[in-house]
C-alpha cells in the first residue's frame, strides 16, 4: 500500500483522525495520502520535523472507520470526520437542485446477490433514470444505456462521482460518451 504522512503526535499519541486528502505522490512508494487531526496551525505543519512517514496499514489500524476504499481514491479527494462518520468535502460548482444524490434514489430492486437496480428522479428533465449498482470493493453505478448510446459494459459513473455522493448532467453525459466510445472500438476491433 505503500507510506504515508502525518503529524507525528497523530501517531504517536493515538489521537483521533479528523481529516486527510489525497495528493500527487512524491515517488513509487508513496500513497499520497496525508492525515490530519484537522487543527494543527499552517506553521505547525511547515515544519517538517512535525511530520513522519508512515506506512498506511499503521494508520488504518489506528482507525478502522477509514473508508475502505483509500487505495483507490483519486488524487484531489480529501474526507472530514464529522459526528464520526467520513464525509466527503470536495465540493464543486453544480447548483444542488442539479445533483442527483445516490442515496435519494425512488425504488430500489434486487437483481442478484450483489446487484440492485435503483431509479432516480432526473432535476433537469424530470425523468426516470434506471441505474445498476454493483456492490463490490467500491459501489459502482452504471445508468441503464438509452439509444442512441449502445453499451455499458464495465463502463461506469466516474469514481468520483461516488466519492461525492451525487452525478450531475455532465456526469451522465460523460459517461454515455464513454460507453458509445466503448461500442466503436470493440466493433472496429471485430471488423
Amino acid at each position: 500500500m505503500g507510506y504515508c504522512l502525518a503529524p507525528k503526535r497523530l501517531v504517536d499519541n493515538h489521537l483521533e483522525i479528523k481529516y486527510f486528502y489525497r495528493e500527487s505522490s512524491d515517488d513509487d512508494n508513496d500513497s499520497g495520502l496525508r492525515f490530519f487531526e484537522g487543527n494543527e496551525s499552517q506553521e505547525f505543519l511547515d515544519n517538517p520535523d512535525n511530520i513522519g512517514q508512515y506506512d498506511l496499514e499503521t494508520i488504518i489500524e489506528m482507525d478502522s472507520s477509514l473508508p475502505a476504499v483509500l487505495k483507490y481514491l483519486p488524487v484531489g479527494v480529501s474526507y472530514e470526520k464529522i459526528d464520526g462518520v467520513w464525509k466527503f468535502i470536495n465540493d464543486d460548482e453544480t447548483p444542488l437542485e442539479e445533483r442527483v444524490y445516490f442515496e435519494s434514489y425512488l425504488a430500489e430492486i434486487p437483481i442478484h446477490y450483489d446487484c440492485v437496480l435503483l431509479k432516480f428522479k432526473l432535476p433537469w428533465n424530470n425523468q426516470i433514470l434506471p441505474v445498476y449498482c454493483d456492490y463490490n470493493i467500491i459501489n459502482r453505478y452504471y445508468p441503464v444505456v438509452p439509444p442512441p448510446y449502445h453499451y455499458s459494459y464495465r463502463v461506469y459513473l466516474s469514481d468520483i462521482c461516488f466519492l461525492r455522493g451525487y452525478f450531475t448532467k455532465d456526469d451522465l453525459e460523460d459517461y454515455y460518451i464513454r460507453c458509445e466510445e466503448k461500442y466503436q472500438r470493440r466493433h472496429s476491433s471485430n471488423n
